[in-house]
């Protein structure tokens, strides 16, 4: 639901998945992310498989509550509308 605002809004970072579904029809990507987000598999083979570090979701998307207890992951940011996830290992620490 974020990728498109996302490749607009932070062109420096990667999106995995947005709003084009003609471009991941073939790979079998989609599919993929499907199970992820309706946790028909273990969500952290996908997070592993293509090295994402950071999530943003729906509040209200089933792996908004499972994200708090995937190991190494930590809640950055939450408004009414969305949450943002990131590994622990890749956050910068100040100073």
């Amino acid at each position: 639901g974020y990728g498109l605002y996302l490749i607009w809004a932070a062109p420096e970072h990667k999106v995995f998945v947005d709003g084009r579904a003609e471009l991941y029809g073939e790979t079998g990507v989609l599919k993929e992310y499907g199970n992820w987000a309706m946790l028909r598999q273990d969500p952290k083979i996908l997070l592993e498989k293509y090295q994402i570090d950071f999530c943003l979701i729906s509040r209200t998307a089933p792996m908004a509550r499972v994200f708090p207890y995937l190991p190494g992951w930590k809640l950055l940011y939450s408004d009414e509308l969305s949450v943002i996830f990131g590994r622990s290992a890749t956050l910068k620490t100040p100073g």
